[in-house]
């Protein structure tokens, strides 16, 4: 079976679902495919007479200079290979936090923990705005670098420029591969090698050339993963005819498993150079990645405390899992997991119960969840490109078809309705509140009983919610607030009603003629391609003016 999916989460979803089988997955992807996806690795890919990895996680101090130990390290001059590299800032950083050797003063800020460990660095790119969200981070982070602005082409930057920092006396200590000295002489010439040693992550130096016992963590070869599901004589034919088939087509004229150059593009299927795949014969993930790598995941960032995002569908559970595992193998957030409601809602009382801790709402949700559940807001989406939060996401908007003349604010008296849902900020808050600034709704009558003024005000409405008991506590909403949804029973506020939210909105002006519809300002064109709008342009549609937007 194959599949195609936008990215290799969706692919790891795919195949957790049983629409897929296989797919590699490499560093970080190695952890996130078995602990978000509950797969399982087949097969590794092999380099030939090469070791079983990728590259080891090195310290490199001198033999005479101040570290002979662990210990030693806080106070030092650090070189690294650049923040957010793997050998160079990630596994070492994640490892000293893990060992408490390192204080965490950020918990999702290593650069600021690290500039507090070390007495001076040269870190390149510390300063980019991917690592440097607030734009505060310590200028010592990069005053060993010969150009202390630290961008990636820095000459102290990279594998070799790291251990430069260190040879040239700059710094202290360099976190780089295994491989770098080799790759150092090659471009500077011969190092005296006995006057270096690696620091293991025990606290012993050791030779330079110790390597494979005196690592901080090793960076396993690539792996084939597939659902835990199937049987192991499964697993088995699946590892055996990969591991045939590596060995017919490494070289072949016709196809070559292991080149993607004449596919335009790099390391497709498969990692460009590998030579073969051999069965994956770890007893777990962990023994596979080692703990130094399986750090560098769990241990990078500390503030990553369990947390549970509520989702209201399946395609929103299948985004979730895909988020999850972003964040996890990017380093990000290795605590995530994702929990399903039927509705937003039900998101917000399991919020309130200790069942879910997030959800993204709109701004009638927002309220309904403070008023009377006590949730709060933490976070505002951004919809610009400067990246400074702008107060205005959308208009609300009224939308009446351009054939239907005559209809204007003043007229919408007895007329029928579409709203996005009860309590939804451009569907109901908006408009209904506008109606009654200017005196079209009576507020005040019946003890504010707004939803049996509204459903006096239009003959039929679809509101969906208006008959919930959340909505409706005291069970004398209006039933024609349900009317053009077909009724109490096609009336929920969740997406199981074809006629909620924007894009039910927009679908109820259509197929129930309704003379209007409330939606956000972007809904007709977003959805105007959809099977229900087929016989209609955006030019058929036009706004109902109520007041100048802001």
């Amino acid at each position: 079976m194959n599949g195609w999916a936008l990215n290799r989460y969706e692919c790891m979803r795919l195949i957790k679902d049983g629409l897929a089988d296989l797919v590699r997955a490499s560093d970080t992807d190695i952890y996130t495919s078995v602990n978000t996806f509950t797969l399982t690795p087949v097969s590794r890919e092999t380099f030939g007479t090469a070791p079983d990895f990728r590259y080891k996680a090195v310290a490199v101090v001198k033999k005479s200079g101040p570290i002979q130990s662990l210990q030693d390290l806080k106070g030092q001059k650090s070189c690294h290979t650049g923040v957010g590299r793997t050998v160079g800032w990630t596994v070492p950083i994640s490892n000293l936090q893990a060992k408490k050797l390192m204080s965490i003063e950020s918990c999702d800020n290593t650069v600021v923990n690290a500039a507090a460990f070390f007495s001076s660095s040269c870190a390149p790119q510390a300063f980019e705005k991917f690592n440097d969200l607030e734009g505060n981070n310590p200028s010592k982070i990069c005053s060993l670098c010969k150009d202390t602005l630290c961008p990636a082409s820095e000459y102290y930057g990279d594998y070799v420029g790291a251990l430069k920092c260190l040879v040239d006396g700059a710094g202290s200590v360099a976190f780089v591969a295994h491989s770098t000295v080799d790759d150092y002489e090659a471009k500077w010439g011969t190092l005296v090698r006995d006057d270096y040693r690696l620091l293991c992550p025990d606290g012993r130096l050791d030779n330079i050339s110790s390597w494979d016992t005196c690592n901080w963590a090793t960076r396993p070869t690539d792996v084939i993963v597939t659902a835990s599901g199937k049987s192991q004589q499964e697993r088995s034919i699946i590892s055996s005819v990969l591991e045939q088939a590596g060995r017919m087509f490494n070289a072949s004229s016709f196809f070559h498993m292991f080149n993607s150059s004449k596919y335009g593009g790099k390391n497709l299927l498969f990692t460009d150079g590998a030579t073969g795949l051999v069965p994956y014969n770890a007893s777990s993930v962990e023994t596979y990645l080692g703990e130094g790598f399986v750090n560098s995941v769990t241990s990078y960032v500390t503030c990553s405390t369990p947390t549970r995002w509520c989702v209201t569908s399946q395609h929103e559970l299948g985004k979730c899992l895909d988020m999850r595992a972003a964040f996890a193998s990017s380093r990000i957030h290795s605590n995530l997991t994702c929990v399903q409601a039927v509705d937003s809602k039900a998101c917000m009382e399991k919020i309130k119960n200790g069942e879910a801790d997030l959800l993204s709402v709109d701004g009638g949700d927002v309220y309904y969840g403070g008023q009377y559940l006590g949730l709060v807001p933490i976070m505002a989406e951004v919809y610009n490109t400067t990246g400074v939060a702008d107060t205005t996401s959308y208009w609300a908007v009224a939308v009446v078809f351009r054939n239907k003349t005559g209809i204007t604010l003043n007229n919408l008296k007895g007329k029928t309705s579409c709203h996005t849902g009860i309590m939804k900020t451009s569907g109901w808050n908006v408009p209904v509140g506008l109606l009654i600034e200017k005196n079209f709704i009576d507020a005040k009558k019946d003890n504010c009983h707004i939803p049996k003024a509204v459903g006096e005000f239009f003959s039929q409405s679809c509101v969906p919610g208006a008959l919930e008991p959340t909505y409706d506590p005291t069970n004398d909403n209006p039933d024609n607030l349900c009317a053009l949804c077909g009724g109490e029973e096609k009336c929920a506020r969740s997406k199981q009603n074809i006629y909620y939210d924007y894009k039910g909105s927009f679908r109820c002006l259509i197929e129930k003629n309704a003379d209007v519809a409330f939606m956000k300002h972007t809904t007709v064109q977003d959805y105007i391609s959809e099977d229900f709008a087929a016989r209609f342009k955006v030019s058929d549609f036009q706004l109902l003016c109520g007041r100048v937007p802001p």
